[in-house]
């Protein structure tokens, strides 16, 4: 069985297996089609990621392990070099739903019947589907017996030391998020007796005595006997504009804290299992970091922080984003990548890139990022390859369907790609951006990310889905993302600019380790409501925190779609004086693919107003750069002291051409001065294209530049060069000595 580890090598988390570095992207057979592996093996591609499903149940196992000894034998005729990582599905064990029915997940009304569609249950009767509680003990015990069972038949086989790996799937789509698939608008999920226990158990680790429950949950009859999930309706009504009220809704913030434990528990709980099984030989990992989506408090990933830190598990995964990978856009990495490196994981991209041969929604072709023609198609799955070297980061490659790379273009850019990525893990792949993106995770659990009302935008969603879609990748420059916790920690190198995204909730050290950053003189932004909670302090939520944290005074106006648009004030030019004084911002602005229904052409359509439910404004103090159009309420305010510069924006969007001539007073290097999709380290430099045109980069340093995927030899020991790149095309330029990649090429 070979050592297989993730270590940092070059400034960036790599795959080691027996001392040897393996590059940057592996490839999902996905048990579709033979064709698939000697393809891709001719093409230099060596661990594959074998999708071997269902893990059974202890004592019912053999024929699981015949299925498994069948895959691995047909991928080992394939690619006889082959080095696998086994994909494993730990939910929806046979029989478990009537064998334990109290470990099944519940709605409110006690069912567990409402879905309209099953995942991973085809084939069972209708009277014992079910799907296991995340927080059943028994379901997980007994599959953490399951997943050692396996892997002692693994170590036990024949192909055993082909096998480096395990990748643990669970929940909807193996991504590990609650079930959906049912009607939401009257139901809510988990009100099990698994996870009642679950729940009362946290409420009397937190609270201790009944009286300080009581005086939490603002219920007198309420006891750790009796206390239940919160109804469907607070549930997802703030109390308090777009936020929960901990005055009167701390039941549901204690709920949704449980809701997410459960599941990043049962993952640590099975990873231990898998390691202690493998004598820790071999690596393990598991899709997580799901922050940029609709589901985040609802859909269960809104905790993660002992996920990084265990060292049970070596790398997370998830597909890129969804509704903004088309040509031309970013199709960023859904986690916070600086976090991952932190911690020492890798992060791993499921590249589920929909080329011209995927199937077309009629609604709408472009969906999920389709390409239409093939030009474009290989441009897009180039971009995805070139953010994840420039990222340090990884991925695999995984055909929605059968069909969708099958084309000899498609699999020899793949071989080019990673002919290329093998050279790459050789060079110093160290970020060097001066520009850090942070998340708190506490702070996703202060008000609801889900709604039905879709006219109207959520703040969470916004701030860690569009904004980063539309705006923070296109500065012309990379950024780091953090959880604020890491960025924070010592050791964490100073930035030049911070962009606080959703820091809502801030403990009083939090607020003194942000001084520290302040003290380095730094250019922090804040959006829209900053250090509004106060853990500790009564009451817990007080715009007085906001004051405290920004030096002046903010206020809020609450009503069903407040809009946030915004221009610059009086004093704004002066402050930006690139940006156009009389352009309206603040809300989501980018053009998006679709389908004209009229005419039934692919065209870019204007997204509608962002309103929101509640909208903050200055209220005394500070320098006044923008006022809301409605109202004309201060918007953007600037405050200065010491060294320090503080921006504060009452919106969940700012347009980057505003974000880069922040970033240009505050002296962080920018490689393009346009709204370009820019990916960098010290080593790379990765350019996708929206327009035609000449682009013209300003380096770190002297260096030789060469285009990496076509060997074009573009510059030698220059500050500056420029390329002619038509629109929606990527590419990728090495900066370094021109004759050691070659050498490195030629040595692959």
């Amino acid at each position: 069985c070979p050592h297989a580890e993730i270590a940092i090598r070059q400034g960036a988390p790599t795959l080691i297996i027996d001392g040897r570095p393996y590059g940057l992207m592996f490839y999902t057979p996905g048990g579709r089609d033979v064709w698939e592996r000697p393809a891709i093996a001719a093409r230099g591609f060596k661990v594959l990621f074998e999708m071997v499903h269902g893990i059974g149940w202890p004592g019912e196992q053999e024929a699981v392990f015949d299925h498994l000894d069948t895959c691995m034998a047909r991928s080992l005729r394939d690619a006889p070099d082959a080095l696998v990582v086994l994909r494993l599905y730990v939910c929806n064990p046979p029989h478990f739903a009537r064998d334990w029915p109290d470990e099944i997940m519940r709605f409110n009304d006690g069912e567990s019947q409402h879905f309209t569609k099953w995942f991973g249950m085809e084939g069972v009767p209708e009277p014992e589907r079910g799907y296991s509680s995340f927080a059943s003990l028994v379901w997980r015990e007994n599959a953490a017996k399951a997943l050692e069972n396996y892997v002692a038949h693994v170590l036990n086989s024949a192909y055993a030391p082909h096998v480096i790996g395990y990748f643990l799937g669970g929940g909807g789509t193996e991504e590990w998020y609650y079930y959906e698939n049912y009607d939401e608008r009257r139901f809510a999920i988990d009100y099990s007796p698994a996870m009642l226990s679950a729940f009362r158990r946290h409420l009397l680790a937190k609270y201790g005595q009944v009286t300080r429950l009581r005086e939490a949950w603002n219920d007198l009859r309420v006891d750790f006997d009796t206390a239940a999930p919160p109804d469907i309706e607070s549930r997802f009504t703030p109390g308090s504009g777009v936020f929960w009220d901990p005055a009167t809704q701390q039941r549901v913030r204690d709920y949704f804290y449980v809701h997410n434990k459960v599941m990043e528990d049962a993952l640590l709980y099975l990873a231990a299992a898998v390691k202690r099984a493998c004598g820790r030989q071999q690596i393990v990992g598991t899709f997580y970091g799901s922050l940029q989506n609709h589901w985040l408090v609802k859909g269960g990933q809104a905790t993660f922080k002992e996920l990084l830190r265990s060292p049970d598990i070596d790398f997370l995964a998830s597909p890129p984003q969804y509704h903004r990978r088309g040509p031309g856009e970013h199709g960023c990495i859904r986690f916070l990548n600086a976090s991952i490196k932190r911690h020492g994981k890798l992060w791993v991209n499921e590249s589920d890139i929909r080329t011209v041969l995927s199937q077309a929604d009629p609604a709408n072709p472009m969906r999920d990022g389709r390409a239409l023609n093939m030009a474009d198609s290989l441009a897009c799955l180039e971009r995805e390859f070139t953010h994840l070297v420039c990222e340090g980061a990884s991925g695999w490659w995984l055909q929605p369907r059968s069909n969708d790379y099958r084309d000899d273009r498609i699999l020899d850019s793949f071989g080019r790609m990673q002919h290329c990525g093998q050279a790459a893990v050789e060079f110093d792949r160290t970020s060097e951006t001066d520009i850090a993106a942070v998340v708190d995770q506490e702070s996703l659990l202060t008000g609801p990310a889900f709604a039905f009302d879709t006219s109207v935008h959520l703040v969470s969603p916004s701030l860690l889905d569009g904004f980063r879609v539309d705006e923070t990748c296109r500065l012309g420059t990379p950024v780091d993302y953090y959880e604020l916790g890491d960025v924070l920690s010592a050791g964490v190198r100073q930035y030049k600019l911070y962009l606080m995204l959703n820091c809502f909730s801030l403990t009083d050290e939090e607020r003194s380790g942000i001084d520290r950053l302040r003290q380095g003189g730094a250019t922090t932004v804040w959006m829209y409501a900053p250090g509004l909670f106060r853990p500790g302090a009564k009451p817990e939520l007080s715009l007085d925190h906001t004051r405290d944290l920004l030096g002046f005074v903010l206020a809020s106006q609450r009503g069903e779609k407040l809009d946030v648009r915004m221009r610059l004030a009086d004093g704004g030019p002066e402050y930006f004086p690139d940006f156009d004084p009389q352009r309206t911002f603040g809300g989501f602005e980018r053009a998006r693919w679709t389908k004209d229904g009229r005419t039934g052409e692919i065209v870019r359509e204007m997204p509608g107003r962002t309103r929101l439910r509640e909208r903050f404004y200055g209220a005394g103090g500070g320098e006044v750069l923008a006022r809301f159009e409605e109202g004309d309420q201060p918007s953007m305010v600037l405050h200065r002291q010491g060294k320090s510069t503080d921006v504060w924006i009452g919106s969940v969007m700012a347009p980057a051409a505003l974000l880069r001539a922040l970033a240009r007073r505050a002296g962080c290097h920018l490689y393009c001065d346009e709204d370009e999709i820019i990916y960098a380290n010290r080593s790379f430099l990765a350019i996708h294209t929206a327009t035609s045109g000449r682009r013209t980069f300003k380096l770190r340093r002297p260096t030789d530049v060469t285009e990496v995927l076509s060997g074009d030899e573009l510059a030698q020991g220059a500050r500056t060069f420029t390329d002619t790149i038509d629109a929606f095309r990527t590419r990728l330029y090495f900066l370094g000595d021109r004759s050691a990649w070659k050498k490195a090429i030629a040595s692959r």
